[in-house]
């Protein structure tokens, strides 16, 4: 029962992280100009999607990184052509 209890645990951290990034980002000027996925798994950050510029990746990975329970941001984000 422990490991069913500690996986829900899991999914609603997870959640709780991806709301909150979500949240960081639509907050900033440059991070929400753009539309990317966002999928966390056991703390782990995957970020996909195409950014406008460099500058849009650096500071959407630097919020990511910048939330609590963050434990790794894995960055898929290509910038537009």
């Amino acid at each position: 029962m422990d490991n069913i209890t500690s996986k829900v645990g899991d999914a609603i951290s997870d959640t709780t992280i991806t709301t909150k990034i979500k949240a960081k980002l639509a907050a900033d000027s440059i991070a929400s100009a753009y539309n990317i996925s966002i999928e966390t798994n056991q703390g782990v950050v995957t970020l996909s999607g195409k950014a406008p510029n460099q500058e849009a990746v650096d500071r959407t990975i630097n919020i990511v990184k910048d939330t609590d329970d963050v434990r790794e941001v894995k960055n898929n984000l290509t910038i537009q052509d």
